[in-house]
């Protein structure tokens, strides 16, 4: 009875160091997975952010070409009403002078 009592308690030693070993072997397997997904997830990030900064730039870049284009619009606009203006104070002009003459 001793005997069997010895061999039941080495037994379960015996599976007690299995367990934990195989717990270990787990532990580091789970370890090693998470340590994967989180440089996946780090790369995923990284990839994100440097597409959301290209689309950023993009959208800053494509503001200022409106605001450049209106600006220009805007020039455009001066140009040809001080362009109208002239050809309307050259009339009076070349009329004043004619006066002038006679």
């Amino acid at each position: 009875m001793i005997q069997q009592t010895i061999q039941a308690v080495k037994e379960a030693e015996q599976k007690a160091e299995q367990m934990i070993k195989d717990a270990s072997e787990k532990a580091v397997v789970l370890v090693d997975n998470a340590k994967t997904q989180a440089r996946e997830l780090k790369l995923e990030m990284k990839q994100v952010l440097k597409e959301k900064e290209r689309i950023a730039e993009q959208a800053t870049v494509e503001k200022s070409d409106k605001e450049l284009e209106k600006i220009i619009q805007d020039a455009k606009k001066e140009a040809n009403s001080l362009k109208q203006n002239a050809k309307e104070k050259t009339s009076e002009v070349v009329a004043a002078i004619i006066e002038e003459l006679i």
